[in-house]
């Protein structure tokens, strides 16, 4: 079915989001698999945020999700997407390591590519591209 992402995603982020939407687009999916997984997203970075806005934008086909948080160590990165997989820097933040597995998976089957970049102290950036 058509999702407009623009409405989709204000459906899903909360009072600690900053949503700027510079160009909103509609994408062929599911659209209550595709909340599911933003949903996720946005968890995360409100949760890793240490009471910082998140910034979503959306523009040019993607959605890009940012945090000013505690970031992700490089040794962890090539692992984020892995089942039951946890920095080792999450320390006593609740978790189980399932919401990114579980975001890649619902995003790929929807046509998306999801990646991402993050540094220690500073941030993390994830990129949705349809």
């Amino acid at each position: 079915e058509p999702v407009k992402i623009g409405a989709l995603l204000e459906s899903v982020a909360g009072k600690q989001c900053d949503m700027e939407c510079r160009d909103d687009f509609t994408v062929t999916g599911d659209t209550n698999l595709l909340r599911m997984a933003f949903h996720n997203l946005i968890n995360n970075a409100v949760k890793y945020a240490e009471g910082k806005m998140v910034s979503i934008t959306i523009a040019d086909r993607c959605v890009v999700i940012r945090d000013q948080g505690i970031g992700i160590p490089p040794e962890d990165l090539p692992h984020v997407f892995e089942p039951f997989f946890r920095a080792s820097n999450t320390g006593s933040v609740s978790g189980h390591g399932v919401g990114l597995a579980l975001a890649k998976a619902i995003l790929e089957k929807n046509g998306a590519r999801i990646k991402v970049q993050s540094r220690p102290g500073v941030g993390t950036r994830v990129i949705v591209s349809f």
